[in-house]
This record gives C-alpha cells, sequence and structure tokens, in this order.
C-alpha cells in the first residue's frame, strides 16, 4: 500500500500538482502552517465514550523535539506568535478545533491547552499545526483561540486558577456563562504555583478563599450537578470546604467539605461521609448527583454511591471556592475547579483523570518525519546552488523546493520533478538542486518541503542568496595552504568594495567568521593576507582539523550586501569531508 502510494504521490508531484503549505480555516479564514504533526489519541485511555465536546488537556512537554519546535523562532523554534497563536489544532483537512491556551513560555516551548474533540472511544488521530507567517504578533486579531467554544454549555463554571492572585484580582471563568471571581485576603502573587496542569493556588487556611457573587440563581442547578477540582492538602487534620454556594445565615446549596473524609451538603437533601479516602498527594476529586444518586469519585474511581433525592433550591447567594461563607478555608493546592449543570457520568470522568493524569499515555505525538543537519542557498554566476543534509529520515518520500522573491510572499515550486529520498530511518543523506531561472543582483529566497508516504508535508527554512558575477580564482577548492601569508583572488564586474570571510564553518557564524582587511573594504579583486593575521587563523583551523571556508563579501553603492560562492581549503592536511 505505502508503494502503490509513493508512486502514485511521484506521479502526481511530477506532473506539476504539488502539495503546499498546510491550511487551516480560522473564522472563515484560510492561513498557512509550515509545519503539523499528528497527535494519536489512545482508545484505550479513552473509558467508555463516545464523548462528544470533550475538552483534552494537551501538554507540549510530553514530547521534547515538539516542545523545542513550539519555541519562538527567535529562541530557536518555529512558532512566529509571541503568545502561541500560530499554534492550532485541527483535522488533516485543516477544520479547526477550539482551543484554550491556559500556558505558554516562548523561551521553552512549553505549551498547554485545552483542545475540544468528539472522542470516539477508539484510536483517533488529530493534528497540531504550527509556525505561520500570517500570525505573528500581538495583534487581538491574530487570536485564533476560541476560549467559551471549549466548553459545552453544560458547564457553568471553568477555574483555571492560572491568573495573578493578588487580593482583590479577578478570577475567570472560561464558559460563556462569565461566573468571573475576586481573590480575598492577603492573596499574593507568591500563591501562583506550578501544578501538573499549569498553573494554580495556593490557599493558606488562614483567609485565602475566592467568591463569585450573585452567581447566577437561572442556571439549572436543581436536579442534578458535578463538582470537580485537583487537590493537594498541607494538612488532613482539620475540615477544607473547596466548593460551596450559600451561607450559615442562610440554607446552602451545595458544597463539599473534606479532611481525610468527603462530606457533601445538597440543601438538606443529604450530609454524609464517604470514608477514608484524601491522601496528601494531588488527587482528583469529583462528587456528582443526578437527582437520585450521590456518588464520589477519587481519581476517576467511584469509591461511594448513596442514594438520595430531592431537589437543589436556586438562590443567588455567592459562589466560594476555597471556603464557605468565608469559613473552613482550604489549606494546600486548588486546580482546575469546574462545575456542571449536570451528572457527570463516572466514563467522562475517569477519562478526564487518564488524560490529564498521564497525558504522554493518553496520546502520542508523531515524530519529526526529517530531521535536517543543514539546508543552505550558496549564490552562484547567474545560479544558485541549494545543498541540505539530512541527520535522520522516517517514512519520508522526498522533497520539492519553493521559490519567492520575498521572505514572507507567495512561493513557488521550482523542480519539475519530485526529488526522491535517500535516506532512511536513523541515517541521513546528502541533497543539492541549482535554480538557474535566477537574475544576479536578485535575492531569492528558498523552503524545503518534505513529504512522508502518507502524503503529509512539513516546510523548513527559508534560506536566500543573491546571485552575481563574483568569480573565485584563488585559492582553489581542496586547495592546501601553508603557513605564512596567503593571497585571495577573484573577478566580478560590477561596481563593488569587497572583503574577505574565513571561517571554521560553512555557514560563516559571526563567532568563527574573520574578514579582512580589517575594518575597511578594498576595491581591488585580490587580497593579501599578511603572515601574522594568516597565524590566528591558522591556530583556529588546526582545531577543527585544518578545514576552513573562504569567501567574498561584496558591497554595493547603495549599501547592499551581495555573496560569493565559498569554497573549501585545508591548511597543511589532507581534504576533510564537510559535515
Amino acid at each position: 500500500m505505502k508503494v502503490s502510494f509513493l508512486l502514485s504521490l511521484m506521479i502526481l508531484l511530477s506532473c506539476g500538482l504539488a502539495l503546499g503549505q498546510h491550511p487551516v480555516i480560522i473564522d472563515s479564514t484560510t492561513y498557512y502552517f509550515d509545519y503539523v504533526r499528528a497527535i494519536n489519541i489512545e482508545g484505550d485511555y479513552v473509558q467508555g465514550g463516545p464523548h462528544d465536546e470533550f475538552p483534552v488537556f494537551f501538554d507540549s512537554t510530553v514530547d521534547s523535539g515538539l516542545q523545542d519546535e513550539l519555541r519562538t523562532v527567535g529562541n530557536g523554534g518555529e512558532v512566529q506568535s509571541p503568545d502561541g497563536y500560530d499554534i492550532v489544532f485541527a483535522d488533516q483537512s485543516g477544520n479547526q478545533y477550539a482551543h484554550e491556551i491556559e500556558l505558554y513560555e516562548p523561551s521553552t516551548g512549553k505549551y498547554i491547552a485545552w483542545v475540544k474533540v468528539d472522542l470516539t472511544g477508539n484510536d483517533q488521530i488529530i493534528y497540531i499545526y504550527y509556525g505561520s507567517t500570517d500570525i505573528t504578533d500581538e495583534d487581538p486579531d491574530k487570536d485564533t483561540q476560541d476560549v467559551i467554544a471549549v466548553w459545552d454549555s453544560d458547564y457553568v463554571g471553568v477555574w483555571h486558577l492560572n491568573e495573578d492572585p493578588t487580593s482583590g484580582n479577578t478570577v475567570h471563568d472560561s464558559t460563556s456563562y462569565g461566573n468571573n471571581g475576586t481573590t480575598r485576603d492577603d492573596m499574593s502573587a507568591g500563591d501562583l504555583v506550578d501544578t501538573a496542569l499549569g498553573k494554580g493556588y495556593y490557599f493558606d487556611g488562614d483567609g485565602d478563599t475566592i467568591r463569585i457573587p450573585g452567581f447566577d440563581p437561572s442556571l439549572d442547578i436543581t436536579d442534578s450537578i458535578t463538582m470537580q477540582t485537583w487537590v493537594d492538602l498541607d494538612s488532613t487534620d482539620y475540615y477544607h470546604v473547596f466548593f460551596s454556594k450559600g451561607s450559615y445565615s442562610d440554607t446552602y446549596s451545595f458544597f463539599i467539605k473534606i479532611n481525610r473524609e468527603v462530606g457533601y451538603y445538597l440543601n438538606g437533601i443529604c450530609y454524609e461521609w464517604t470514608g477514608d479516602y484524601i491522601s496528601w498527594n494531588w488527587q482528583f476529586l469529583a462528587i456528582t448527583w443526578n437527582g437520585s444518586r450521590v456518588r464520589t469519585l477519587i481519581d476517576g474511581n467511584e469509591v461511594d454511591s448513596r442514594f438520595r433525592s430531592g431537589t437543589i433550591t436556586t438562590n443567588n447567594l455567592a459562589l466560594w471556592i476555597g471556603s464557605h461563607d468565608d469559613y473552613d478555608h482550604i489549606w494546600g493546592i486548588l486546580d482546575e475547579v469546574r462545575l456542571s449543570q449536570i451528572a457527570r457520568s463516572n466514563d467522562w470522568l475517569k477519562t478526564e483523570y487518564n488524560n490529564q493524569k498521564t497525558p504522554g499515555n493518553f496520546y502520542g505525538i508523531e515524530p519529526t518525519l526529517v530531521k535536517l543537519s543543514y539546508f543552505r542557498a550558496n549564490p552562484l554566476n547567474g545560479a544558485v546552488f541549494l545543498e541540505w543534509a539530512t541527520e535522520t529520515e522516517l517514512d519520508n518520500a522526498g522533497f520539492n523546493i519553493w521559490r519567492s522573491g520575498e521572505e514572507n510572499g507567495e512561493y513557488m515550486r521550482i523542480n519539475p520533478y519530485f526529488i526522491p529520498s535517500q535516506g532512511e530511518a536513523g541515517l541521513g543523506a546528502e541533497y543539492s538542486y541549482t535554480d538557474y531561472d535566477v537574475t544576479n543582483g536578485v535575492t531569492y529566497y528558498y523552503k524545503l518541503e518534505d513529504i512522508d508516504i502518507n502524503g503529509k508535508s512539513t516546510f523548513h527554512g527559508p534560506v536566500s542568496a543573491t546571485p552575481n558575477d563574483i568569480i573565485l580564482i584563488w585559492p582553489d577548492e581542496w586547495e592546501i595552504l601553508p603557513s605564512g601569508g596567503s593571497i585571495f583572488s577573484w573577478s566580478s564586474s560590477g561596481n563593488y568594495s569587497y572583503k574577505i570571510e574565513i571561517s571554521t564553518n560553512p555557514s560563516f557564524p559571526s563567532s568563527v567568521t574573520y574578514s579582512f582587511p580589517k575594518g575597511d573594504w578594498t576595491s581591488g579583486l585580490c587580497l593579501w593576507i599578511r603572515p601574522e593575521q594568516w597565524e590566528i587563523i591558522l591556530q583556529k583551523a588546526q582545531a577543527t582539523g585544518g578545514q576552513l571556508f573562504w569567501r567574498v563579501c561584496a558591497r554595493s553603492e547603495d549599501g547592499s550586501i551581495v555573496y560569493s560562492d565559498r569554497r573549501r581549503l585545508v591548511v597543511g592536511r589532507p581534504k576533510l569531508p564537510i559535515k
């Protein structure tokens, strides 16, 4: 099957039907992304199902390779937006899944989000797309999230507890109901702590709490409810209330009180202790009531079930997180506090636990199919020589070359025939392609596209080059130069001033590149490097096995810079393979 697909793919590409960058439709607008990776959801970790509109917890840190790529470009990654807006989720056809970003660190690539997915209960694949030059800045119009859509209408409160908790600050509700709260007592920035799910709040047991005033009385929390949170207690020696609605002077609607046991109260309907279940460790706690039966779940497992019938009376009293009516304050950490106006099924809650506790088991992220060693564009007289090498290739079909006159402009494929893969998994290969359809003095930008045997593609680059008629004469390729001074020469018909650049690295990074003449330019077509200057270069070269690279840097009258092709030379040793 793979062979037949590969053959069909190569036929299509040879006829000019090339694949382009990856399109995703966001608010009726198509955006293009350079990278896409598959997220394989393991059906064995989806309890029951199907579960429609399920908020999947996604954490990039489960895959170090993806995390590195999700850094911003300035930090060595592939993401353009400093807010992570050019990281989205969609199916293979580019139909976006709603998502909410909880945490993004552009310097590390740590990215935590909630993604609405219809879970089938079986193995299934969704895709993460990233790296788009269409989405590069902090313009609010570039925000690709759809926060409210992530949470179905039965969620009446979702509090991530990931904002500044300083006393008096707003604690946002992500649902459409907008049940925002306010922190109280002396909560400070230090009470925002790292958790397994991103960030959470530390409550000191002595006044720290969140109050949601006038919690919407029209919400249909009368005959079913789900209260849930992650909790990590500092002590189990006294009562802690993590969730409540009502006050001492009025009838409570509902609350959950815990020490080592779990107590629940539903407007006089039930008030029971369910047993010795709470430990000091990080645990997932949920209470559900469907109008007739109250169930207690710890870490997704039902530990207690009791028959209780009746009706919860609605009122406009405040909702409290971390206490009830500002009493029995919790001492420990809370995260992901949620309230639903339905009784979530045990299967749903177990799936939440599986996903949030061990996301690396719940889904796997497909590895990068092609890992590049380098991709370079070298200017020639009337041509650009492109070369690239891979460290490894996994199920790679081959490559295409795309070119544009602008770095962020429209790219067109220039290779008339598909460039087939020569590498293997764990073993790379070297490739090259020469673009002759160019004009000297014009800068061109190139992207490299790899396509796997399933038709998915990834783009690398861009790299750029400006073809010109600067022709290197001496030293020749792989020329062995002695110690002492040396002469370099070239030819050109352009009206340029020149420098010679010599480097121990073929990419000419500034840290290991030396320019001559020092602090000046020359108008001639040759340059003598004095023995004392040359000796410095020789010492650097010996550290890399004696191999050096040189090229000419030319400056035109308008100040623009072009470079010649590069050549390799060896100082007193036989030629070495380029790395």
